[in-house]
């Protein structure tokens, strides 16, 4: 079968196009033809060597698919040959068939097309994990979204409205990003190259000085017990590129980004929060 190979770490030029042996299959694995992949940006950094996550060479790329099941392990029940599922992983996917374990593959929905399937599991699985898991985000709660016109921005902004968000507004480099946010659900929309984060955002919601303490001292509480050794609060923000220019607001804020670890994101939140105690 056709294959796209990393052998030498580097840019995607590097990749080379190769037939490989088919893989065996396991009892509790299923071979799916696969129908598209995503590409995104982590995908770049595995390349290069650059990502956490570092496999042997060689090795084909691609953490995303989509495609229909060909053929099951002896231990797969779930599954029948035919059957339309996606999945994300941390590399393989730019194949024509992969093995993978029959547990990591998520049906595909009828209405939804492989394609839209194919680049479904990473955006939206990480906005999901990051306002519903990370920031336990309640209806009428705000949301603001930085880099607001790329895939997970976008599956943010969706989700958040879905989720039942007071206002969700979407942040971004550059006006002709504007239609695509709104098509997608942002009440509001801000070019942070072009006016003062600060003071839109300050405008949009309306808080005042009080408000803002109250409502950050609240859910201080409830995320960390009253201790001051980070801040947290009223909305989320995802992919923090300009996050000094946030410091007028944190105390109304949850901030998250989902370009860090725990500890990157505490040591980051907790300078914010010695701005606002100091």
């Amino acid at each position: 079968m056709k294959a796209l190979l990393c052998k030498t770490l580097g840019p995607a030029e590097n990749l080379v196009l190769e037939d490989i042996e088919p893989e065996a299959l396991g009892p509790a694995a299923v071979r799916v033809r696969v129908h598209a992949a995503g590409v995104n940006f982590p995908d770049t950094l595995v390349i290069e060597g650059k990502y956490q996550f570092k496999p042997p060479l060689p090795f084909s790329p691609g953490a995303e698919m989509a495609g229909t099941i060909t053929e099951v392990g002896a231990k797969v029940s779930q599954y029948a040959v035919g059957d339309r599922v996606m999945g994300v992983f941390t590399h393989g996917c730019y194949r024509e068939e992969v093995v993978v374990p029959a547990a990591g593959v998520i049906p595909v929905p009828e209405g939804m097309s492989l394609d839209q399937a194919a680049v479904f599991p990473m955006a939206y699985g990480t906005s999901y994990h990051a306002l519903a898991q990370r920031a336990d985000l309640q209806a009428g709660e705000s949301v603001l979204v930085l880099g607001a016109a790329g895939g997970v921005g976008l599956a943010a902004v969706e989700l958040a409205k879905a989720m039942g968000a007071g206002k969700v507004i979407a942040a971004v480099g550059s006006e002709d990003k504007f239609a695509v946010c709104r098509e997608h659900g942002a009440d509001e929309v801000i070019n942070y190259r072009e006016e003062s984060l600060r003071e839109r955002v300050k405008a949009l919601l309306r808080l005042p000085p009080e408000e803002r303490h109250r409502v950050f001292l609240e859910d201080y509480d409830r995320f960390y017990g009253g201790g001051k050794d980070a801040a947290r609060a009223r909305a989320s923000v995802l992919h923090a590129p300009v996050a000094d220019d946030l410091s007028v607001v944190k105390s109304s804020f949850r901030f998250l980004r989902s370009d860090e670890d725990d500890d990157a994101l505490s040591a980051w939140e907790a300078r914010l929060a010695r701005r606002y105690y100091d």
